[in-house]
């Protein structure tokens, strides 16, 4: 009994998290229409979203939410406008979706008014939670 629910409480955070992915990528498609970067995470996205949605959650949470913990923590934006992705050795290959989304936010991070850089902020921090929530 304990077992199912767990289960249910994972799907229930599985499917927060790809719905909190999917309001984050919208809201930066909506602030910045003509990134073509952005573009194509979203189309990424939806594919890898159909095949397997929970890969996308435990990449997130090895490569994102474990590997920088302390500037996610301290909110610090800056870190993900700087960061070079592509040749982080802590990155998983397997994590081809989350490093391009990174890297496309990088390039896309400067052009957002500061507001609107605290909110991806906050997504990023809120994502990180939600897929600890589902390796607990």
């Amino acid at each position: 009994m304990n077992f199912n629910k767990n289960k249910n409480n994972n799907k229930l955070v599985l499917t927060t998290f790809i719905t909190e992915l999917t309001n984050f990528i919208e809201l930066l498609c909506n602030l910045l229409p003509q990134s073509k970067e952005l573009q194509q995470n979203k189309t990424y996205f939806i594919s890898c979203k159909k095949m397997n949605p929970r890969a996308i959650l435990l990449s997130w949470h090895t490569d994102i939410a474990d590997n920088f913990k302390k500037p996610i923590e301290e909110g610090n934006i800056l870190f993900f406008a700087k960061h070079d992705y592509k040749n982080d050795p802590y990155l998983k290959e397997y994590s081809s979706f989350i490093i391009q989304m990174f890297e496309n936010l990088k390039i896309n991070i400067e052009k957002l008014k500061e507001d609107d850089k605290k909110t991806s902020m906050t997504y990023i921090q809120n994502l990180s939670k939600i897929s600890e929530l589902y390796i607990l």
